[in-house]
């Protein structure tokens, strides 16, 4: 969810769902392929490595182009590993893992429209698409902002038995829809850090780290009255910012340091006040963290309706790193993921699922790139 919470939109998103299952999904020659070499490593046809691709090639009759795309798909499932200078190898926990489900629908379980998804997140599900479908897959995205209801299981229920899915990819949701999948057992992931409490597997960037280091570095920059800009609301990304900026509060504290937390409603006027009040106040901040992108653009322009200068006279870090960040003057600090990573991950991660109809049940947290920018300057 962006911070800018929900607009109104002429489209018709029941149409547009229709159309998204209208795209032909044709099962690919990759696919078949791989299916064929997974049932004969299930059969114990090869025990610790594969073939070359060559002698591969010649027993199923397909190209090479068509071998590697197949192997790679095995390879994000985590059935072999590729180690420089040796063939593929087996994994024999994996194989034992691998009991296969029916459904060759994945879902991905939105509370969150397309239009308020980040561009980031929309090219990870656009990558997801892909790696999934040459693997044999349709894709099916659900985005319901009823799914934010305290209690989402009559939606739910609705949604699960009108489609085919065998697994499902739950994006940014609410502990309610956590706890629904977790209690009924469906096969599920998380992309984003799950709730406490919640036993689900997870991909996500390590928010806490990202302003546990932010902090260190405004610190070592000798500023010592520091704010973190939040949405309200308890979704979890947020919490972890404010964990992991209060824990290096507590590391860092010296006398005489007045940091603090703001929560503003999530709307570019809110951002504005309480950047408004911020500056007003007997002893304002000399430096800003802001925990979403689209919140740095009306902070920004406040600030400069203000006629404060960045840096020279407020510093500023970004915990995200969106595209549109780069347009602007002076370059910002900011914390950039490597999207194919990302998103290579996150595919590993889901053909396993669909594949298995389960995971390991931990978090993979993934560390962006901190870019220095020139909006941090010391004091």
């Amino acid at each position: 969810m962006t911070p800018y919470g929900r607009t109104r939109c002429p489209y018709d998103y029941a149409r547009l769902h229709s159309i998204m299952r209208e795209i032909p999904q044709r099962f690919s020659m990759v696919a078949q392929t791989a299916d064929i070499l997974r049932r004969e490593i299930q059969r114990g046809e090869w025990k610790e490595v594969l073939p070359g691709e060559v002698p591969l090639c010649a027993r199923l009759q397909v190209s090479r182009i068509t071998m590697r795309a197949a192997l790679d798909v095995l390879h994000r499932e985590g059935l072999i590993e590729v180690t420089k200078g040796q063939r593929r190898q087996i994994v024999p926990d994996r194989v034992a893992a691998v009991k296969p489900i029916s459904s060759r629908v994945v879902g991905i379980l939105s509370v969150a429209s397309f239009y308020s998804m980040t561009p980031s997140m929309l090219v990870r599900i656009a990558e997801l698409r892909g790696h999934l479908q040459a693997a044999g897959y349709e894709v099916e995205v659900h985005a319901d902002s009823r799914l934010r209801r305290t209690d989402p299981s009559a939606v739910l229920r609705s949604i699960i038995q009108r489609t085919k899915v065998g697994c499902w990819i739950l994006y940014l949701p609410t502990i309610e829809l956590e706890r629904h999948f977790e209690q009924q057992r469906l096969p599920a992931m998380v992309i984003g850090s799950p709730h406490e409490g919640i036993r689900l597997p997870s991909i996500a960037t390590d928010n806490r780290a990202i302003c546990r280091h932010a902090a260190g570095v405004l610190f070592q920059k000798g500023h010592r009255r520091i704010a973190l800009l939040i949405p309200r609301g308890t979704e979890v990304s947020t919490l972890e910012c404010q964990r992991g900026f209060l824990q290096a509060i507590q590391t860092l504290l010296q006398e005489g340091s007045q940091n603090k937390v703001v929560v503003h409603d999530g709307t570019p006027r809110g951002v504005a006040l309480v950047v408004r009040r911020l500056f007003m106040s007997r002893a304002p901040p000399t430096a800003l963290l802001v925990s979403h992108s689209h919140a740095v653009l009306s902070v920004i322009t406040q600030l400069a309706q203000m006629k404060l200068r960045v840096p020279q006279d407020v510093s500023l870090i970004s915990v995200g790193g969106e595209g549109f960040l780069s347009t602007v003057i002076p370059p910002l600090a900011c914390y950039r993921i490597n999207l194919k990573r990302y998103s290579d991950k996150l595919s590993r991660m889901a053909l396993t699922l669909a594949r298995t109809g389960a995971l390991p049940l931990r978090s993979v947290l993934l560390l962006p790139e901190f870019c220095e920018g020139e909006s941090v300057a010391s004091i």
